[in-house]
């Protein structure tokens, strides 16, 4: 069996309609096999790394870097990864009206575009910090004035 359908087989178990895209991953709804449920998570599936830039293995380190400590209240969870990175299922967030753009926000998180961006569980939380996260252990952690890049 070729990669193309085991990756087509896999899809169609899991995966939801496509709700969003970037430069080397696509987003989908995460359809619970089990429920059919579709509003509780996304599957981010990583086809092309482009230049090196794992987002998917990236945004689950910095995850397991924030889990239980006071950053992870600006992050949207992972749940789970798989074995080489190609799939990330991430919690879903509901995304920002322009009136809910934080005025400032941790100075370790740095790609400020609108759509990085969501809420869950009531606050604003970073959905896509694949790439957009400087060097978080050792970064400041105050808070810095938001200056927004709106497509």
């Amino acid at each position: 069996m070729g990669n193309q359908l085991r990756r087509k087989e896999l899809q169609s178990l899991f995966f939801g309609k496509k709700i969003g895209q970037g430069m080397s991953r696509k987003v989908y709804e995460y359809e619970d096999p089990l429920t059919g449920a579709v509003d509780r998570a996304v599957i981010k599936y990583e086809g092309a790394v482009v230049a090196g830039a794992f987002q998917n293995v990236t945004e689950w380190e910095i995850w397991t870097w924030v889990r239980g400590t006071p950053m992870q209240k600006w992050f949207a969870p992972c749940y789970s990864i798989s074995p080489c990175g190609l799939y990330l299922v991430q919690a879903r967030v509901e995304p920002l009206r322009r009136k809910e753009w934080p005025k400032k926000l941790p100075a370790f998180i740095g790609d400020l575009k609108p759509e990085n961006f969501g809420m869950y569980e009531g606050r604003v939380v970073a959905c896509d910090y694949g790439t957009g996260i400087s060097a978080i252990r050792t970064s400041n952690k105050k808070m810095v004035a938001c200056n927004w890049r709106a497509r």
